[in-house]
């Protein structure tokens, strides 16, 4: 069978988020990109929100008038995979919190260690635009 392809096809262009989708199925490829989430990086991502509730409660941090930044990962461990309908409890502690933040964590499913990992987060204050004014 012989497909013909419309002329204006020819010169499209790749998407290149389907290109970065591409990427992200590779072995050994952990996507941290925001809509994918990935059963072995989830405990990642559950312990970073977290994080940010701690930050949150702390005082530290307010959604309307500061941003927060990950920016490190380190000694994160998958000890298990987080199997759907699991519940899991997420611990955060704080080792230092301030402008420049570094918590640790741990998920658990009942007794059983999931995930563990190290976080450091920049939090920082939300610029204004040059003339908005607030109400």
């Amino acid at each position: 069978m012989n497909f013909q392809m419309a002329r204006r096809a020819e010169r499209m262009n790749p998407s290149i988020i389907r290109e970065i989708l591409k990427v992200t199925e590779r072995p050994g490829i952990i996507s941290l990109a925001g809509g994918l989430p990935s059963a072995d990086t989830f405990p990642v991502e559950a312990m970073a929100q977290a994080g940010v509730v701690l930050a949150h409660l702390s005082g530290l941090f307010d959604l309307e008038l500061h941003h927060c930044f990950f920016v490190g990962i380190q000694e994160a461990k998958f000890r298990a995979p987080v199997v759907p309908g699991e519940v899991l409890t997420i611990e955060i502690k704080a080792l230092r919190l301030g402008r420049l933040s570094k918590l640790s964590g741990e998920i658990r499913a009942g007794e059983q260690l999931k995930s563990s990992a190290t976080f450091t987060a920049v939090i920082d204050a939300k610029v204004k635009p040059a003339g908005v004014s607030t109400p």
